[in-house]
């Protein structure tokens, strides 16, 4: 409210009104609608009140009257320019105080809004005559009559503070979205209330298969495995200012699974407080982690397989030869036959068992050999496809090199696949197994040595394993298959890390499974060492006049297998104990009658067993011929028996072939002393 003075004298009050120049000084206001008239202002003591407040705010008035080009200013504005209000200076001089781009800016806008009365708002940078840098806010309002601009009318305020403030957000800005938008690490800013996917970086984009603008139609709920509830709450920690970490499953475009590290904090984005995560792949950690679990796992089952088995193959031994000494006592034609075969079939099968059992047992090592794999998969496989609906697909290196392992033990692994790959395609398709040579570098992947490597891959197009079980598929005693016991891969997983080996897989629902192994290959200079025949081989009495000792603590053990060597020897003698075999041989080397073959029991209870007698022999006797024999058959001295000084292995349960072939063998390695 403002008490005016007409130049007659009349006063009047009015309630919004424009005016320019010092207190005091006649005035031209404009009240209303455009209307102006020269007036006196009465100023009463609040102007002493406005001028501290302008001071405060850094906001000057000014004026310009294009027909007079006559400038006028507020106190206000000479103190930001640094000037003398006994000193105003001209229009020209007044452009003198903008930089030279924003010069010509305020130039132009001052004309516009002369010739078609144009306000304007700028921010310009101006120099004090002190040399001050600062940056302003110029506002500017025409005076219009009849269509012609009489008269400019504006304010310039001191924005230095805020504009510095505004540049650092700038820079602050751009430097988060360099580091948002260059930076390998995946990515997300996350809206916490609705789990919105608001910003993504390209890194996160490539990791998760999608564009940039596909991920900011996601929701964390689309990715994330967890419960929604869950993630919530996870979000919600977040937002409430904790940093946290935390350990997800999330789903890739192309429906892989990958195990994520998240770490997130809040953000604050126009007012709004966002989740700010980084999301790191550890699906190598955590599969190195399940892998050295599964060992664990393996051990711990192991300690109680290897003493089963062993008791149970003690038993099997009885049972099998038994049966087997009666097969062989009856005719063909006879009834009992059929019964006695149909019974070593079965006793086939827990001898299988029994083997995957050991396969878990600790300590020992497969009783390996040179082996050239394309025989072995494609013999393994045809036959165990045999009436399927299955087409085995083979593809090898025609300079395929050789691996050591066991045979019978691969032959498991081989049959598993080959078998798992049956029953994943019920409808019918192909397996593609192949064979090659590849090497790895140092630490091309965890747990294994550089250097050369078969590489066999059994590829089938069956109906896939769901993500959330591959994790679970190598452990023991779980199986997706109604009749299935859990011991199939596990079994594999276990005689492939015995050989040095890796075993893994690939698996997408509805697009088949992918197993890969691994395996240590041999030089052509082993294969050819390990096929040079022994020259330092004992002689045996001929036409298999042979006498034999056997030490087995079990004694239905030393009545079968006595009475099995007796279809092909002359003459055996049976011990419990250790001691006792070690001194019968003595004795019989002393009286001349020295044992053309000794077996030895690796394990008596309470005793130093195998390991031990055959040693003190072969102080009696260097050239002796002896066997080990064990319901161990993952045992070390089972595996390397040449390396501890016998001369044959024979694993529990043994049928008569089994001594059959042992003779055989005796048999043969004689023929090559020769």
């Amino acid at each position: 409210m403002l008490d005016c003075m007409l130049p007659d004298g009349s006063r009047f009050r009015v309630d919004e009104a424009v005016f320019h120049g010092a207190p005091g000084e006649p005035q031209v206001l404009r009240i209303g609608l455009g209307l102006e008239v020269p007036a006196v202002v009465a100023w009463s003591d609040d102007e002493d009140m406005l001028d501290a407040v302008a001071r405060i705010a850094h906001i000057g008035g000014w004026e310009f009257d294009p027909r007079t080009s006559r400038v006028r200013w507020t106190s206000e504005t000479f103190r930001i320019l640094d000037l003398t209000p006994d000193n105003p200076p001209l229009l020209k001089h007044a452009f003198d105080f903008f930089v030279p781009d924003d010069r010509t800016r305020i130039e132009v806008a001052i004309r516009r809004a002369i010739e078609h009365g144009d306000p304007f708002e700028l921010e310009l940078q101006v120099v004090t005559v002190r040399g001050r840098s600062m940056y302003t806010r110029c506002h500017c309002m025409p005076v219009i009559v009849d269509g012609t601009t009489v008269k400019l009318v504006g304010t310039i305020q001191e924005i230095t503070s805020q504009k510095r403030t505004e540049n650092a957000l700038k820079e602050s800005e751009v430097r988060y979205r360099e580091l948002f938008e260059n930076n390998s690490a995946v990515k997300l800013v996350i809206d916490p209330k609705t789990g919105q996917i608001v910003e993504a970086n390209p890194a996160a984009a490539a990791f998760y298969g999608y564009s940039v603008n596909e991920m900011l139609k996601l929701q964390i709920h689309d990715i994330n495995l967890a419960e929604e509830a869950l993630v919530q709450g996870k979000m919600e920690q977040s937002r409430s200012g904790e940093s946290s970490e935390f350990e997800f499953r999330h789903r890739l475009a192309s429906g892989e699974i990958k195990d994520v590290q998240v770490y997130t904090g809040n953000v604050t984005v126009a007012g709004r407080t966002l989740i700010h995560s980084v999301v790191v792949d550890i699906s190598e950690r955590k599969r190195a982690e399940e892998k050295l679990q599964r060992v664990q796992q393996l051990e711990s089952l192991g300690t109680l397989a290897g003493g089963i088995a062993h008791d149970f193959n003690n038993v099997l031994t009885a049972i099998f030869g038994n049966i087997s000494l009666a097969a062989e006592s009856v005719a063909p034609n006879h009834s009992a036959h059929e019964f006695l075969k149909s019974a070593e079939h079965a006793l086939n099968r827990a001898v299988g068992l029994s083997h995957q059992l050991l396969t878990f047992s600790k300590g020992g090592t497969p009783t390996r050999e040179n082996v050239g794999l394309q025989e072995l998969l494609s013999e393994i496989v045809l036959f165990d496809l045999t009436g399927s609906n299955i087409r085995p697909v083979f593809e090898f290196d025609d300079d395929l090199e050789n691996v050591h392992v066991d045979p019978n033990q691969l032959q498991q692994v081989f049959s598993n696949l080959a078998l798992n790959a049956d029953q994943a395609m019920p409808d019918g398709g192909s397996l593609h197994v192949s064979a090659c040579n590849t090497q790895l570098a140092e630490d091309e992947l965890a747990g294994m040595d550089a250097g050369n490597y078969v590489m066999v891959t059994f590829r089938d197009e069956g109906i896939g394993i769901p993500p959330e079980n591959i994790h679970r598929v190598f452990e023991p005693y779980y199986s997706s298959k109604p009749t299935g016991n859990g011991l199939g891969l596990a079994t594999c997983y276990s005689i492939i890390r015995k050989h040095q080996g890796s075993i893994d897989l690939v698996s997408q629902p509805g697009h088949g499974t992918t197993f890969t192994i691994l395996l240590p290959a041999v030089s052509m200079e082993a294969c050819q060492a390990q096929e040079q025949p022994r020259a330092d081989l004992p002689r045996f009495s001929e036409s298999r006049h042979w006498r034999v000792l056997i030490m087995d603590d079990d004694d239905a053990i030393l009545r079968v297998l006595s009475r099995m060597l007796e279809k092909f020897v002359t003459g055996v003698v049976t011990c419990r104990r250790t001691e006792e075999a070690v001194a019968i041989y003595r004795e019989e080397q002393q009286n001349r009658r020295p044992f053309d073959l000794t077996i030895l029991d690796l394990t008596i209870p309470g005793e130093p067993g195998g390991k031990v007698a055959v040693q003190e022999i072969l102080e009696i006797d260097p050239f002796a011929v002896i066997a080990c024999s064990s319901g161990y058959t993952d045992d070390r001295v089972m595996a390397d028996y040449r390396e501890f000084g016998f001369k044959a292995a024979m694993a529990k349960p043994y049928t008569l072939d089994v001594v059959r072939r042992l003779i055989k063998s005796l048999e043969a390695q004689q023929s090559e002393a020769r």
